[in-house]
Protein backbone atom coordinates (compact mmCIF):
# COMPACT_ATOMS: atom_id res chain seq x y z
CA UNK A 1 0.00 0.00 0.00
CA UNK A 2 1.50 3.29 -1.44
CA UNK A 3 1.14 6.80 0.97
CA UNK A 4 1.14 10.14 -0.60
CA UNK A 5 2.70 12.65 1.09
CA UNK A 6 1.65 16.24 0.90
CA UNK A 7 4.39 19.01 -0.20
CA UNK A 8 5.65 21.51 2.15
CA UNK A 9 2.94 24.61 1.55
CA UNK A 10 -0.01 22.35 -0.16
CA UNK A 11 -3.58 22.92 0.40
CA UNK A 12 -6.72 21.82 -0.50
CA UNK A 13 -7.74 24.40 -2.88
CA UNK A 14 -11.07 26.28 -1.56
CA UNK A 15 -12.08 28.41 -4.18
CA UNK A 16 -11.68 32.17 -5.50
CA UNK A 17 -13.48 33.72 -2.81
CA UNK A 18 -12.06 32.11 0.26
CA UNK A 19 -8.03 32.09 -1.21
CA UNK A 20 -8.78 35.58 -1.56
CA UNK A 21 -10.77 36.72 0.69
CA UNK A 22 -8.40 39.42 2.47
CA UNK A 23 -8.59 41.22 -1.13
CA UNK A 24 -12.60 41.21 -2.05
CA UNK A 25 -15.51 43.45 -0.97
CA UNK A 26 -16.34 41.08 0.92
CA UNK A 27 -17.24 40.14 4.88
CA UNK A 28 -17.23 37.40 7.18
CA UNK A 29 -21.28 37.39 7.23
CA UNK A 30 -20.66 37.15 3.23
CA UNK A 31 -21.92 33.45 2.61
CA UNK A 32 -20.08 32.06 0.08
CA UNK A 33 -21.41 30.25 -3.37
CA UNK A 34 -18.84 28.56 -5.04
CA UNK A 35 -17.88 25.46 -7.23
CA UNK A 36 -13.95 25.36 -5.64
CA UNK A 37 -13.33 27.53 -9.31
CA UNK A 38 -9.98 28.69 -10.29
CA UNK A 39 -6.20 26.93 -8.66
CA UNK A 40 -5.78 25.48 -12.27
CA UNK A 41 -2.69 24.14 -13.15
CA UNK A 42 0.14 26.17 -15.27
CA UNK A 43 1.58 23.18 -17.80
CA UNK A 44 5.08 23.77 -19.38
CA UNK A 45 4.73 23.71 -22.65
CA UNK A 46 8.14 22.16 -23.95
CA UNK A 47 7.93 22.19 -27.86
CA UNK A 48 6.69 26.17 -27.71
CA UNK A 49 9.73 27.00 -25.77
CA UNK A 50 11.91 25.26 -27.93
CA UNK A 51 10.07 27.37 -30.89
CA UNK A 52 10.15 30.61 -29.37
CA UNK A 53 13.72 30.31 -27.53
CA UNK A 54 11.95 31.23 -23.93
CA UNK A 55 9.96 29.67 -21.24
CA UNK A 56 6.33 29.02 -21.61
CA UNK A 57 3.33 27.86 -19.44
CA UNK A 58 0.28 27.16 -20.68
CA UNK A 59 -2.91 27.63 -17.96
CA UNK A 60 -5.33 25.34 -18.20
CA UNK A 61 -8.83 26.99 -17.39
CA UNK A 62 -10.40 23.46 -18.52
CA UNK A 63 -10.05 22.23 -14.82
CA UNK A 64 -12.54 24.54 -13.27
CA UNK A 65 -16.01 22.91 -12.74
CA UNK A 66 -17.63 24.20 -15.62
CA UNK A 67 -14.55 23.64 -17.73
CA UNK A 68 -14.79 27.00 -18.58
CA UNK A 69 -12.62 30.51 -17.35
CA UNK A 70 -15.82 32.51 -16.96
CA UNK A 71 -16.51 30.57 -14.18
CA UNK A 72 -13.70 32.37 -12.01
CA UNK A 73 -15.64 35.53 -12.18
CA UNK A 74 -19.19 34.25 -11.19
CA UNK A 75 -18.28 33.60 -7.54
CA UNK A 76 -18.14 37.01 -6.11
CA UNK A 77 -21.46 38.63 -7.58
CA UNK A 78 -23.37 35.50 -6.51
CA UNK A 79 -21.85 35.55 -3.26
CA UNK A 80 -22.66 39.71 -2.86
CA UNK A 81 -26.37 39.02 -4.07
CA UNK A 82 -26.65 36.16 -1.21
CA UNK A 83 -25.54 38.58 1.26
CA UNK A 84 -27.92 41.24 0.37
CA UNK A 85 -30.77 39.41 0.20
CA UNK A 86 -30.23 37.62 3.65
CA UNK A 87 -29.10 40.85 4.97
CA UNK A 88 -31.70 43.20 7.00
CA UNK A 89 -31.65 45.42 4.05
CA UNK A 90 -31.96 44.92 0.32
CA UNK A 91 -29.09 47.64 -0.30
CA UNK A 92 -26.72 46.43 2.05
CA UNK A 93 -23.22 47.05 1.05
CA UNK A 94 -21.27 43.95 -0.31
CA UNK A 95 -17.87 45.18 1.56
CA UNK A 96 -15.75 44.35 4.32
CA UNK A 97 -17.22 45.70 7.16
Amino acid sequence: MSTVEKKAGAHQWRGVIEEYRHRLPVSSKTPVISLREGGTPLIYAAHLCEILGNNVWIKYEGTNPTGSWPTLSAPAPASCSARRITSSSATAPCSVQ
